[in-house]
């Protein structure tokens, strides 16, 4: 079954893909970012090849990551690799964003044993040129890129195949027993599989897929955790500020959801996008200023962290910056966290609860183990398309006051200890075994 997948993918899905994408490249500016990132590859492959240390390392580590949430959840493990002399680490990655992150992380791309390059596409070619160039002993998957042409690569030559974070996906529907069918057979491919321990009411597809280890999602490390020493929002501050993180267009419901109930005169509303090129702010930045001047709301714009921490005046301020969101939770009483309304699902929701932050979101939460698991455990609300579904979640947040500081209490206290689980993971993997043994 799973050839031919793969046949139908290569002979009628990416050609059709490809259709599509040029013709509407003139209307999408993700699409024509994907192109311009498409004509890289040969760039980043040939400066990976000139680094002689990555090329030659005796353990030769291939990791792939969709976007920027799926490496940082494992930036802490790359780096500890690093630490070893004889391990290399390549990043293969299909989103543009992602690679201008790694771009500021100068300590990495500029490590004579750390190199990236741009996922091209799915193109098999091209998955074979990375492949020979760096000839990988070792591969990692992140949760979701299961591309046919890529996991044909990976099994036709690196023996040694590990999946982090894996959470089975839903089950109902046709279309969903398909792509169950055609990851069960993926999954039979790798050697080991960490699964989130988040979603424990799906277990794996079958008792044969025995190399699992259960724990909590590696993002748990690299997010911040309140010290002793820091000052945490309480619900007897004078002013208040809810924190709209990673934020789409799409997620207009929970704003009018909030504008009509309690608009934000007495608090502050920071709304972060979760793309901040030029014309997804103006769009976003658009539908924010109509609803301020319909409530006669001070708007005004940030591109740095402390630009908000140092206002304490209601109202909405626009995040135009990149990069510092996990700082804003901090100051946060309440998090909103956007994508909910998109197919792909709510972003993550550690960040904010590693500060002990409650949240609200839209209704799209499946795909995210840790978001499931924050709605049984009553740390994250959602509320769906009508915008009167967010009222008694909002009722119930604004008027919380001292039941406030006990719900962030037991949200940092299980923060820490799935942070500390999360730590154990490297002690399970065949990465960290000695490269010369």
């Amino acid at each position: 079954m799973l050839d031919i997948i793969q046949l139908l993918y290569r002979i009628l899905f990416r050609p059709i893909a490809w259709i599509l994408g040029l013709i509407l490249m003139p209307f999408s500016e993700k699409l024509w970012q994907l192109y311009k990132k498409w004509k890289t590859f040969p760039a980043e492959l040939r400066a990976a090849s000139t680094k002689h240390e990555l090329i030659h390392c005796n353990m030769r580590i291939w990791i792939h990551a969709a976007s920027i949430g799926e490496f940082e959840s494992v930036c802490w493990i790359v780096e500890d690799i690093l630490k070893h002399a004889q391990k290399s680490v390549l990043v293969t990655y299909s989103s543009p964003s992602l690679g201008n992150h790694l771009d500021h992380k100068k300590h990495l791309v500029n490590h004579p044993r750390f190199a990236k390059v741009f996922f091209p596409l799915d193109n098999y070619k091209r998955l074979r040129q990375i492949r020979r160039t760096y000839t990988p002993t070792h591969f990692i998957l992140l949760q979701y890129d299961t591309w046919p042409n890529l996991m044909t690569c990976v099994t036709e030559s690196i023996p040694a195949r590990i999946m982090l974070n894996f959470a089975p996906p839903p089950e109902k529907g046709i279309i969903n027993h398909l792509k169950l069918s055609y990851l069960h057979k993926v999954l039979n491919k790798f050697t080991y599989i960490h699964q989130c321990e988040e979603a424990p009411e799906r277990p794996l597809l079958s008792p044969e897929l025995s190399l699992t280890h259960f724990s909590p999602h590696t993002r748990w490390v690299t997010v911040n955790s309140a010290s002793s020493t820091d000052t945490l929002p309480s619900s007897t501050d004078p002013f208040l500020r809810l924190i709209g993180g990673n934020v789409y267009l799409s997620d207009s419901h929970f704003l009018s959801a909030l504008f009509n109930y309690i608009a934000p005169l007495h608090y502050q509303l920071v709304w972060t996008p979760h793309e901040t090129h030029s014309k997804n702010i103006k769009a976003i930045e658009k539908q924010l200023q109509k609803l301020c001047l319909r409530y006669s709301i001070p708007y005004r714009t940030a591109d740095k962290a402390s630009t908000v921490t140092s206002d304490h005046h209601p109202g909405v301020v626009l995040i135009t910056g990149f990069g510092f969101l996990q700082e804003l939770y901090k100051f946060a009483h309440l998090a909103y966290v956007g994508g909910g309304y998109n197919r792909k699902g709510i972003h993550n929701v550690i960040e904010p609860l590693s500060w002990g932050c409650p949240i609200v979101s839209g209704p799209f939460i499946d795909r995210q183990p840790v978001a499931r698991w924050a709605v049984k455990m009553g740390f994250l609300k959602t509320g769906n398309e009508n915008p009167e579904s967010f009222h008694p979640i909002l009722a119930e947040y604004f008027a919380m006051g001292p039941k406030h500081e006990l719900l962030r209490n037991r949200i940092t206290q299980m923060q820490l200890q799935m942070r500390k689980r999360a730590r154990d993971i490297p002690n399970h993997l065949p990465i960290y075994k000695d490269p010369q043994s």
